[in-house]
């Protein structure tokens, strides 16, 4: 199957603009304390982050789980373990919010743990814009 190269480069802005927004609008509902919404745009912006990447090799990715293995295998190749269970940390995010309310633990750790997220969207990002450019070469 051939790939429209228009087609292909404004499908990578699309995705990069809506997973910039929604990256951004995820840490701004987390300052609010709205944990759930803050995890489900974040979780958003990550599988947008992994198809950009994806599809600036070439790769069109629409499951779930091939967007999960893509990144599991990504981060294993790179040796990132951020990268490799950045979908294992926002499936736990959950629980931790619980254990925060439950305990009184301190909120840093919710932060922390989405921060690592964020740097991953932010490699993916920055590895799309170096694949495209090698590929111009």
């Amino acid at each position: 199957m051939s790939i429209n190269p228009d087609s292909t480069n404004s499908q990578l802005i699309n995705y990069r603009t809506r997973s910039a927004s929604l990256l951004e609008k995820g840490f701004s509902e987390l300052r609010d304390g709205r944990w759930a919404i803050a995890e489900e745009l974040i979780w958003g912006s990550l599988t947008l982050a992994t198809r950009e990447h994806a599809l600036s090799l070439g790769h069109i990715l629409s499951a779930e789980q091939e967007i999960r293995n893509y990144i599991a295998n990504l981060g294993e190749e790179r040796r990132d373990r951020q990268m490799r269970d950045s979908f294992n940390q926002l499936d736990s995010f959950h629980d931790m919010v619980e254990k925060v309310r439950e305990s009184g633990l301190r909120l840093d750790y919710l932060f922390m743990l989405l921060d690592d997220v964020a740097s991953t969207i932010e490699k993916l990002w920055s590895s799309s814009d170096d694949n495209l450019s090698a590929a111009k070469r």
